[in-house]
């Protein structure tokens, strides 16, 4: 196990081999700050620093084998709280959750299958602008060498569009 930046602890246990290549194990994330990865993002997104934990648990299996890719997550296990993203400066969040809760997720590379048995938001708000030019505000998130990074560069008035989760 190993202490987060920022607070959190990542415990890791497992199998490696080297030929063929390939892992199995289980990953726990407790107390992981999106803003730890924020830190190292900041200059190449348009967000304030994010708020919010979470906790993450899942099983995993990977291997390459033959130019082939392989990975599979099993038992996904996910709680995060407290969750506000939003643009520097700005008023409302672009996606603000109370509580976010995955239980016994799936994930198959191979399949190229997503399975959430199980989701549930609490009190959640998604923050949606739509700009003169068609273009919708989460295009505009990251930073491009002809669009610095700040908000003044983001075009006209946007019209808005919201979306909560009771």
């Amino acid at each position: 196990s190993a202490e987060l930046p920022e607070g959190g602890k990542i415990n890791l246990q497992g199998g490696v081999t080297l030929h063929p290549v390939a892992a199995t194990g289980k990953l726990g994330i407790q107390g992981f700050k999106p803003a730890t990865v924020w830190n190292f993002l900041s200059d190449e997104i348009r967000l304030a620093e994010p708020q919010g934990t979470i906790d993450l648990q899942l099983g995993y299996r990977f291997s390459y084998v033959k130019g082939k890719t392989s990975l599979a997550l099993q038992g996904l296990q996910l709680h995060a709280a407290g969750l506000d993203v939003r643009e520097p400066g700005a008023q409302e969040a672009l996606l603000a959750l109370e509580t976010l809760d995955v239980k016994d997720g799936k994930f198959d590379l191979d399949k190229r299958a997503l399975i959430l048995p199980r989701l549930e938001l609490r009190n959640g708000r998604v923050g949606v602008a739509l700009a003169a030019d068609g273009t919708v505000s989460w295009q505009n998130l990251t930073v491009s060498e002809s669009a610095p990074a700040s908000p003044a560069s983001l075009p006209g008035p946007p019209a808005t569009t919201e979306a909560v989760a009771p």
